[in-house]
């Protein structure tokens, strides 16, 4: 709960806490909220080599025929794809 990150009057002021939030759609956010948190760190989606590499790894030890040509293709055609987004795909194979 958010509110719970307002400063306190708790007597014991030697405790830290350190709040991770992750959002896929930080639009949805309201700047009231935005505002509680001190750094907000945008970590873009992969690339099309990073594509590739995703795809490789979620495939595992999956039996298959792909080629690196066709792992290369995968990673085109897949431009917008979070590593969530080719995780999913790949679980459907």
């Amino acid at each position: 709960q958010l509110h719970s990150l307002q400063p306190s009057t708790d007597s014991n002021q030697d405790s830290k806490v350190c709040v991770v939030a992750i959002t896929n759609c930080e639009w949805t956010l309201t700047p009231a909220v935005l505002r509680r948190f001190e750094r907000n760190i945008y970590i873009g989606l992969p690339d099309v080599g990073d594509r590739r590499i995703l795809f490789k790894h979620f495939m595992g030890d999956t039996r298959h025929n792909l080629t690196e040509a066709d792992y290369v293709r995968l990673a085109e055609m897949s431009n917008d794809f979070s590593g969530s987004d080719i995780s999913s795909m790949m679980q459907d194979v």
